[in-house]
């Protein structure tokens, strides 16, 4: 059994491998529940009933669902469960999904597209030029991350303090010690300054990278529009978002900083929407195919597809024939294995009448 973080993943890209796929929301007030574990129950006998006649691998698979159910259960907001033949897959989200199990070929993706598809989960920086702090926030969560050696102090970072007037030109992400670079004193010059800013800066940055590596969540910069300048031109982290919170750090309670933090993602997600409908609006008829679902799908195969937009209240509802949802199945894998985007989107969040798009690379 595993737990999963990100989307799209080699995994669940499949559309020939039956799959069951449960999803169900838990309790808000509980973290583990007789209610939930009732639910599941429910949904692994559904489920059972579904495979009797594919072999004891199936039977196996749910039974290691049962005795997994704590573990399973254990979260809040959302479940969704993935059990093929040999494998048993979960993701413990922040957002609605419908209850129920479903079994066919290749899982139910559709809930994972809607969550991924605009990012959910970031880091935030919070940096001023003596201390930064970092916090991991998604929809409905946010901690202080106080691991890894953080949070980072610049006394701690650039070790002893130095005498007026001895500058320091280089920099080091590891703490106070022998050998480090040291920081100026009460008396120090605005050029001394600038000089501990920026050796604290680059310790930051190479933190995160030790941390975090090159392909974690998105980096949101929480500090004074001076301070945002300097690390950006400093950093070497990819990813760090290109706009960031423009206020002090300092002085900040872990209440205020959190509501700012899902005063920006609110607003940066908008953006993004807004950014994409514009792309597609704007793109010329020969880069863009609609509602041509046979087009479409030998577009994806032949790995031309960017982006592919599907209006969920036209195409996903309960109505659709089966035919056209395996064929957008098809093209949404298709597309994801090209390495295009995909989102499932309401037809009131975009302009156009159209079902489904696809904008093209060539």
């Amino acid at each position: 059994m595993k737990q999963l973080h990100t989307f799209p993943v080699p995994e669940l890209l499949t559309e020939t491998q039956p799959f069951i796929s449960i999803s169900f929301a838990l309790d808000d007030y509980s973290a583990y529940s007789e209610k939930d574990s009732l639910k599941l129950e429910n949904y692994l006998k559904e489920a059972e009933t579904a495979v009797q006649d594919l072999g004891p691998s199936w039977l196996n698979q749910i039974e290691a669902v049962r005795k997994a159910e704590r573990e399973l259960l254990t979260a809040t907001k959302s479940l969704l469960l993935y059990t093929n033949e040999g494998h048993v897959f979960y993701y413990h989200l922040n957002i609605p999904v419908s209850d129920q199990m479903l079994f066919g070929d290749g899982p139910n993706i559709a809930p994972l597209i809607k969550h991924y598809q605009f990012n959910n989960d970031y880091h935030l920086l919070v940096l001023n030029q003596d201390s930064a702090h970092v916090f991991e926030v998604s929809q409905d969560s946010f901690r202080d991350i106080k691991e890894d050696g953080w949070p980072l102090q610049l006394t701690e970072v650039l070790g002893h303090e130095k005498d007026g007037g001895q500058l320091s030109h280089s920099g080091s992400a590891a703490k106070g010690g022998p050998g480090q670079p040291g920081f100026h004193g009460h008396n120090e010059t605005s050029a001394e300054k600038e000089i501990d800013r920026d050796n604290f800066f680059r310790a930051v940055d190479n933190h995160l990278i030790e941390t975090f590596g090159q392909e974690s969540r998105p980096l949101i910069l929480y500090s004074l529009p001076e301070n945002q300048a300097r690390f950006r031109s400093i950093s070497k982290y990819l990813p760090l978002m290109d706009t960031g919170i423009e206020l002090s750090g300092a002085k900040v309670s872990t209440e205020e900083i959190a509501e700012r933090a899902c005063q920006f993602i609110a607003g940066y997600r908008s953006q993004m929407l807004t950014s994409l409908s514009k792309r597609f609006v704007e793109t010329k008829p020969e880069y863009r195919v609609n509602d041509q679902l046979e087009e479409i799908k030998t577009l994806a195969h032949e790995n031309r597809i960017d982006e592919l937009i599907i209006v969920e209240d036209k195409v996903l509802s309960a109505e659709s024939d089966r035919d056209k949802r395996s064929t957008i199945k098809d093209i949404v894998l298709a597309t994801y294995q090209a390495k295009g985007k995909v989102y499932i989107l309401d037809s009131e969040q975009l302009e156009g009448d159209f079902s489904i798009s696809a904008r093209l690379r060539y």
